[in-house]
């Protein structure tokens, strides 16, 4: 059985949250999860990343993508979710907006095992991906910045290393949004109560 994800993250904000409003697909699919620091996520972002418009103006670090080293290109292509430019110059578009960090996780599981999972992050004009290589026999994770690959000696999942950015802890497999009990209705972001909230503001 396929278990197959794609989210938008980063820091709940009210500026934030009206901006990501602003694209329907994102509104339908937009959630929020409490903690020390509030969680804004949109879900299923890979069914419709195809839809949302980039800016010309925002350059992306890394532009060639190529595997480490240590990993055949028909591999590194079956082990990697990959956005398209657009969407990506998006999201670090929106972390430049909300001078605050943005992600995108991309996972996929087989079965229970994981066939893909990789990050995007972009914080501080910068962007990064972490990639995790599910055929190596250490299950190693990679970080690539501006097109440089390094190997990350870590003990946490590329999540794990994800949520660090948005300063939110989580062991993996209790992560809110992946455990059965996470009641998806009772989260939802209102777009059209956001609106008013800064109205009234």
């Amino acid at each position: 059985m396929t278990w197959s994800i794609t989210y938008l993250l980063t820091e709940f904000k009210p500026a934030v949250v009206k901006k990501l409003c602003l694209n329907e697909s994102i509104a339908r699919n937009l959630y929020s999860v409490a903690g020390e620091v509030d969680l804004l996520f949109a879900k299923d972002v890979g069914e419709f990343w195809n839809q949302v418009e980039g800016s010309a103006e925002v350059e992306l670090d890394i532009d060639e993508l190529k595997p480490p080293t240590v990993i055949a290109a028909e591999d590194f292509n079956g082990l990697l979710k990959m956005p398209p430019r657009d969407f990506r110059s998006y999201l670090k578009g929106l972390a430049q907006f909300g001078t605050q960090p943005v992600c995108l996780y991309c996972h996929e599981t087989w079965a229970g095992v994981t066939e893909y999972e990789n990050a995007w992050v972009f914080v501080d004009g910068k962007e990064y991906l972490y990639f995790f290589d599910s055929e190596a026999e250490d299950s190693a994770i990679y970080r690539n910045e501006n097109s440089v690959w390094v190997q990350i000696e870590t003990n946490k999942t590329v999540l794990q290393l994800m949520l660090e950015y948005l300063g939110f802890e989580a062991p993996d497999k209790d992560f809110p949004p992946h455990t059965r009990e996470f009641d998806w209705a009772n989260h939802r972001v209102q777009c059209s109560e956001i609106g008013k909230s800064n109205s009234d503001a």
